[in-house]
């Protein structure tokens, strides 16, 4: 699960430097700023921040703050931009859906413009764009593995641009060797005799079956006791 650690690390930097990248401040105390979160496929059990890949749909929200009180914004105009080009606007316009265009590396400028008494008030936000990415789960400490024994290994699939682990397609190599699985996303590898401390390499791919650029694999190695 060593990318699923690495990214954990990623999203925590991320959320704190680009959910609240500016706000702007008129001499009434007002303040705007906001907040985004992405639309994709992830684990169930994942509590943290998802992060936007190709595919996903941005769900991008302005909060507006005039003397430490959030304002209802129903009754004011709303202009958005991204990447410095106008895409909508409307009263009471404060959410909007992006989808995700873009790759890995690149990102997306949002900034919101309120109407108010003294002409407008803007709040920016950078989003980067990340790559949905498969981990695998080895429930073996340190993953040592007696001889003789079966164990059973999950693919599981972080940020991906579909709507249901049905549009994943699951395989599996072991050694080197193409491994059917009874279920896609796990593989029971049953280990032979073959010595200690011999190692046993398992490769997990995940592909969007709707998509033919989303794709990704993940390496373990295992070792016999």
């Amino acid at each position: 699960m060593k990318k699923a650690i690495v990214f954990a690390a990623v999203v925590a930097v991320c959320v704190f430097a680009y959910a609240r990248f500016s706000s702007a401040q008129t001499a009434t105390d007002e303040s705007a700023f906001l907040t985004w979160h992405a639309g994709n496929f992830y684990p169930a059990d994942f509590t943290g921040k998802p992060l936007p890949t190709a595919q996903s749909t941005l769900t991008i929200t302005v909060t507006d703050i005039i003397n430490s009180k959030v304002q209802d914004l129903s009754g004011r105009t709303v202009t958005w931009y991204v990447d410095g080009e106008y895409y909508a606007n409307g009263t009471g316009l404060e959410t909007i859906s992006l989808p995700v265009g873009k790759g890995l590396g690149s990102t997306y400028s949002v900034r919101a413009t309120i109407q108010s008494d003294g002409g407008g008030i803007d709040a920016l936000s950078i989003i980067p764009i990340f790559k949905a990415f498969a981990a695998i789960d080895a429930p073996i400490p340190n993953l040592m593995v007696p001889q003789g024994t079966s164990v059973a290994l999950s693919a599981i699939p972080y940020f991906w641009g579909v709507t249901s682990i049905n549009d994943l397609s699951f395989s599996w190599v072991v050694n080197g060797t193409p491994e059917p699985s009874e279920n896609g996303g796990v593989l029971t590898l049953n280990v032979g005799n073959m010595g200690s401390g011999q190692g046993i390499t398992v490769q997990s791919t995940i592909n969007n079956t709707k998509s033919l650029t989303q794709s990704d694999q993940e390496k373990i190695t295992l070792t016999t006791e």
